[in-house]
């Protein structure tokens, strides 16, 4: 049995333990947040035609990451701040977030309550405040998913409504309605009727590549911006599937985001299951126990967020950590190498560049050499580029073995990226 400490001992400890504290709020006073690549969000965004725009009436830029969970783990009374940090250092300056999930998504997997109807909770209101509140104090906005399955139309559009109540008081709230509304059966329009926005930018959900593109624009609504997914999530698709959110935005005049493409998953998450090769080598494609379908190939996702950098309003990089809510751990390093490399790619290539020219193979001033023989160049036949000024920036998504660039049309290459794949070109 512990004998007990003597008055001497106990004013030693009180002492010990009021210097501990003492050198703990010195050390974290001093303390600084993390690095960050690029500057913190502030301010509401507007849109005007094809492109966001900031206050400073810049050109605004989407880096997104999903972090379906996030705010599922703050409701339980996590810590999120290690998440948060992870993503301001990484350069994301959007997060996408569910405000529910169905039953067997996989919360309960994570220790986490019950997220069906979170608006259940007399506090939902005050936690979405504070939640909202903690992104915007680091320079963070979300696009908020109220919906993720179908239920009763008055339940949805009341809870909708609610969110929008939240979301009217803080700038770096974007609310996308509802997650893949075709596939998981939600009436978004109907749903919407009679909501009031209170000027939240907003997107349905609708994705047109689930549409019969004969019947598009009858078919497809369309609020402030859109969202396309990776529907097929495949390797022949996956590296340049960014480019439907190009032809959407221009068919439908608003901005679009690559906002779900392919998932990334590190070999040894327990929902890896290995299901083939692709052509680069041996890097696999994990069928995802749950459905969907995730790569270990960040060539893939590279390829994919340069072309959407280039063509349209931005990407969200889809990793299995933030499916969960969470930052890769250490058992992740490929999800954590390929948000690295993420950075660095939207480093080199400019925001302003959504308000260059697209230019594809066959044009007379596309400034990379391509002799037509195009799968000798590139595995899935495609190479673009946007011109801005005097120079043009170019992606070849998943290079064949061995292709290296060229210039052509009086075009000299200026940079290469921080992947072969990716030049700029100078005349």
């Amino acid at each position: 049995m512990r004998r007990k400490a003597g008055v001497k001992s106990q004013a030693l400890k009180v002492l010990v333990a009021a210097l501990a504290s003492l050198w703990l709020a010195m050390s974290s006073s001093s303390q600084t947040l993390p690095e960050r690549p690029f500057p913190g969000e502030t301010g509401k965004l507007r849109v005007e035609g094809r492109h966001f725009f900031d206050t400073q009436n810049r050109v605004w830029r989407w880096r997104g990451a999903s972090q379906f969970l996030l705010f599922s783990r703050y409701l339980n009374g996590e810590d999120i701040g290690p998440v948060i940090d992870w993503l301001v250092e990484r350069g994301f300056n959007i997060i996408r977030v569910f405000g529910q999930v169905p039953a067997g998504f996989g919360a309960d997997r994570l220790g986490l309550a019950k997220y069906e109807r979170p608006f259940d909770r007399a506090d939902f209101d005050q936690k979405l405040h504070a939640f909202f509140s903690l992104l915007a104090d680091r320079g963070l906005r979300v696009e908020y998913v109220p919906l993720t399955y179908s239920d009763d139309i008055g339940v949805m559009r009341a809870h909708v409504q609610r969110v929008y109540d939240v979301a009217r008081s803080h700038w770096n709230v974007l609310i996308e309605v509802g997650n893949e509304p075709e596939y998981n059966r939600i009436d978004v329009v109907a749903v919407m009727n009679g909501v009031n926005r209170h000027g939240v930018l907003s997107a349905y959900g609708l994705d047109p590549s689930r549409h019969p593109i004969e019947n598009l624009n009858a078919a497809v609504a369309v609020l402030d911006y859109g969202t396309t997914h990776d529907i097929y999530r495949d390797f022949d698709h996956s590296p340049r599937i960014t480019k439907d959110a190009w032809d959407w935005q221009n068919r439908f005049g608003v901005p679009f985001v690559s906002d779900e493409p392919i998932g990334f998953i590190d070999f040894d998450h327990p929902f890896f299951v290995r299901n083939g090769t692709d052509p680069m080598g041996g890097a696999l494609f994990g069928g995802f126990r749950g459905g969907g379908a995730r790569t270990t190939n960040c060539e893939v996702i590279r390829s994919a967020a340069a072309i959407a950098y280039l063509l349209s309003a931005g990407y969200t990089f889809h990793l299995q950590a933030g499916v969960e809510g969470w930052r890769p751990e250490d058992s992740e390093p490929l999800q954590e190498a390929c948000a690295q490399s993420l950075t660095e790619i939207a480093r080199f290539i400019p925001t302003e560049i959504q308000l260059g020219a697209a230019l594809e193979p066959g044009s007379r001033d596309f400034a990379l050499a391509w002799t037509g023989n195009s799968r000798a160049e590139s595995l899935v036949d495609r190479a673009y580029g946007v011109v801005l000024g005097n120079r043009q920036w170019v992606v070849v998504p998943v290079p064949a073995p061995g292709w290296s660039a060229a210039p052509a049309n009086g075009w000299r290459i200026d940079a290469v990226g921080p992947v072969p794949y990716l030049v700029r070109f100078v005349k």
